[in-house]
């Protein structure tokens, strides 16, 4: 009987400490489009901070999904706490891990949150950021220029 209510007491603690900080973030839905072809690999940056938008070295969270994957369910981020998110994506189609550029012109697909206009450098982060509450799902298009 002691041994039950070891285990009982431990999967409560486990439940009351863990599942509340999964309950209470927020969901995103990304889904990409203008795409040229579903080969290669999708890179997805999130920034919570506006001083490292759009560094590599600031970014919050990354990912790397195939493309035909991400093209055809798109890609849920979850347990997102309360905050403004800006996410960069590219479309490394050759599957090199690098955005490819010639003399600093994109070579590949790329864009942002929000669809952010980009003129000769990436768009700032208040032009391509977002809010999520608590709880909230979010979908969000990001059309590849």
């Amino acid at each position: 009987m002691q041994y039950f209510s070891i285990i009982s007491c431990t999967l409560f603690l486990i439940f009351v400490v863990y599942f509340p900080k999964q309950v209470s973030c927020g969901e995103i839905t990304l889904k990409i489009k203008n795409y040229n072809s579903r080969d290669g690999f999708i890179h997805i940056a999130i920034y919570n901070n506006k001083m490292d938008f759009p560094n590599e070295k600031g970014k919050y969270l990354g990912f790397k999904e195939k493309a035909n994957s991400v093209i055809d369910k798109g890609f849920i981020i979850y347990n997102l706490e309360e905050n403004n998110y800006a996410i960069a994506i590219y479309h490394d189609e050759n599957g090199n891990n690098k955005f490819d550029t010639f003399f600093g012109i994109p070579k590949e697909k790329y864009g942002f949150s929000m669809n952010a206009k980009v003129f000769l450098s990436a768009p700032s982060f208040e032009d391509s950021s977002f809010s999520i509450k608590n709880l909230e799902k979010k979908d969000i298009e990001i059309e590849l220029k």
